[in-house]
C-alpha cells in the first residue's frame, strides 16, 4: 500500500506529493525522478565538503553507503563528481526507488537501491554482504526518525566501516548539550517533537560520545547554510 500523502498536479505533467517520514513536499516528473526543494540547495555544499576527504578510494574503500537516499537525487550528484567511487542508496522504505534507479541513469557507480532500516543490524549485514565499506553518507535522517535509527548508524559505522573510513551526517543538530543555533531552529525542533515524539534535533557532543564508543573518532563539524552541520567521522586506522 503506498504511503504516498496528499497527491496534487503540478504543472506540466508533474505531481507535488508528501511522505509521513519527511517534511519534504516532492515533485514528481513523468520519467520517474523525484526532486526535493531541500535537496537542490543542500547537494552543493554537501559535496564540497565530501571531496575534502574523499580524494581517491584506496582498494578496500570504494564503495559508499548512502543511508536514508530519499529521492536518489544526492547520490546522482555525488557519483557524477566522485567518478571513482561506487555508491549504495538506501532507505527504510521502497516509495522512491523508482526515481533513484531514474536518477541513476546513465551513472555506472551507482547501485540499484535496497532496503535499509538503520536500527536493524540484520539490513545491514544484507547492505555491506560481507564487504568493508569505505565511506557512509546520512543526510537529514537523524532529526525525523528515533534515537535508536542513529544509534544503528553510529553502529553499522563501527562494525562495517573499513579502517580509516568515514561516516559523514548531515542536518540540522543542537550543540553544546541542547542549544539551538537559531530561534526558528528551536521552534522546527518544537514543531518536529509535537509531529512524532520519537524525533528531534539530536545533540552534536552526545552522537560524538556515542560514536568514540564504537572506534569512531571526529575529525571535523562544518557549519553548512541554513543553520545545518556536518558530523565527520573516522574509524580508527588498523594497527601497524
Amino acid at each position: 500500500m503506498s504511503t504516498v500523502q496528499a497527491v496534487n498536479p503540478g504543472p506540466e505533467g508533474t505531481r507535488t506529493f508528501k511522505l509521513p517520514n519527511s517534511m519534504d513536499t516532492y515533485t514528481a516528473h513523468e520519467d520517474d525522478r523525484v526532486f526535493a526543494p531541500a535537496t537542490s540547495r543542500n547537494k552543493e555544499p554537501i559535496l564540497q565538503v565530501l571531496q575534502r576527504y574523499l580524494t581517491g578510494p584506496s582498494s578496500d574503500s570504494s564503495k559508499v553507503v548512502e543511508v536514508a537516499s530519499g529521492s536518489g537525487e544526492h547520490a546522482a550528484h555525488f557519483a557524477r563528481a566522485l567518478p571513482s567511487y561506487t555508491f549504495q542508496p538506501t532507505d527504510c522504505s521502497s516509495e522512491l526507488f523508482k526515481s533513484i534507479i531514474a536518477h541513476a541513469l546513465q551513472l555506472s557507480n551507482i547501485m540499484p537501491p535496497m532496503l535499509l532500516d538503520a536500527s536493524n543490524p540484520k539490513a545491514w549485514e544484507e547492505v555491506v554482504n560481507n564487504e568493508q565499506v569505505g565511506s557512509i553518507i546520512c543526510i537529514n535522517m537523524t532529526h525525523i526518525s528515533p534515537w535508536e535509527a542513529t544509534m544503528g548508524l553510529l553502529d553499522g559505522a563501527g562494525r562495517h566501516l573499513a579502517h580509516g573510513g568515514y561516516l559523514f551526517i548531515y542536518g540540522p543538530f543542537t550543540i553544546e548539550g541542547g542549544k539551538h543555533t537559531s530561534s526558528s531552529n528551536a521552534d522546527f525542533d518544537a514543531s518536529l517533537r509535537q509531529r512524532n515524539p520519537l524525533w528531534g534535533y539530536r545533540d552534536v557532543d552526545e552522537i560524538a560520545k556515542q560514536a568514540a564508543s564504537r572506534s569512531l573518532h571526529q575529525r571535523e563539524v562544518v557549519a553548512m547554510p541554513a543553520n545545518n552541520f556536518m558530523l565527520i567521522f573516522q574509524k580508527d586506522q588498523a594497527a601497524a
